[in-house]
């Protein structure tokens, strides 16, 4: 059995679904999630049951055999971290940003603990999982209005600004920071030289902020319906527009993998965080354009 540990946003959960699903593959077992965290934290919810994903919640039991009780937690890190090589570990704690190829030695009774923000840990079973992470909850009207809008544009671009937290909190900014403006206007005069009719749909958790600092000449619609209890919803909106131009945010990221359209450009952030000893090479796909 794999067990994932979920924490943090529906990028998050993403991520961390993608490399359990990973190993529970390869080694033929269940995949099954602790979502504890989400009994405690009330900023953030758990989404992946909008998705048809294969994995079932973990039960306590099941969970504290990898990592034990509490006060007995950090005593059994202790221990393994003494006594086993990495890849043997039953309990695997990630130790860097960037892809470690350590974890696909994971044994098949495992927990996971960490982000695992690299496409290099489930590009192996790829079309797997854009099978799984279609969506199981169904649109609500006014997203189905404009889900059919976006799919009969030719050339729908979804361009995505993340602020909250990342204005709001003074560890999160000194971590990852606001992308700025100029950014977005390099995209967006990149994106309408090769695309003439390109169609902007501007997703962000701070619509009053984009609709005074985002603007185009060219037709631009800002999705500003949903709030933090839909975010799937924008999810699914961004991943069916043809191209990208997404933030340093993990939710955008799987917007533009999810979409994988023929010939789509992809825009990313060259500087995903503000510390320069963070190494996110590992966090962009090769064929994806930085700026």
């Amino acid at each position: 059995m794999i067990i994932t540990q979920l924490l943090g946003g529906l990028g998050n959960q993403l991520f961390q679904y993608a490399l359990g699903r990973r190993l529970a593959h390869d080694h033929g077992v269940p995949l099954k999630l602790d979502v504890k965290f989400y009994q405690q934290n009330t900023l953030r919810a758990y989404k992946l049951h909008h998705f048809n994903i294969q994995a079932e919640i973990a039960a306590d039991k099941e969970i504290n055999r990898f990592v034990g009780k509490e006060p007995h937690r950090k005593a059994m890190r202790w221990l393994q971290r003494r006594v086993l090589p990495y890849e043997r570990r039953p309990l695997v704690k990630e130790r860097t940003l960037a892809f470690d190829p350590a974890v696909l030695r994971t044994p098949s009774d495992a927990y996971l603990e960490g982000y695992w923000q690299s496409e290099r840990y489930f590009h192996a079973i790829e079309r797997l999982l854009r099978d799984e992470l279609t969506f199981r909850t169904p649109p609500d009207s006014a997203n189905a209005r404009l889900l059919d809008q976006i799919r009969g544009v030719s050339n729908s671009i979804s361009l995505h600004v993340r602020r909250g937290d990342y204005v709001t909190s003074k560890e999160v900014n000194s971590y990852l920071g606001i992308i700025p403006l100029d950014y977005y206007r390099e995209a967006i005069k990149r994106i309408v030289a090769a695309i003439p009719d390109a169609h902007f749909f501007v997703f962000s958790d701070d619509p009053g902020w984009v609709r005074a600092n985002i603007s185009t000449d060219h037709p631009i619609t800002y999705v500003t319906h949903n709030g933090a209890d839909k975010d799937y919803e924008d999810l699914r909106l961004m991943a069916n527009c043809r191209h990208h131009i997404i933030a340093n945010s993990s939710f955008s990221w799987w917007g533009a993998w999810l979409a994988s359209t023929p010939e789509q450009i992809i825009y990313a952030p060259q500087r995903w965080g503000n510390n320069p000893e963070l190494n996110h090479s590992d966090r962009i796909p090769e064929h994806w354009q930085r700026i």
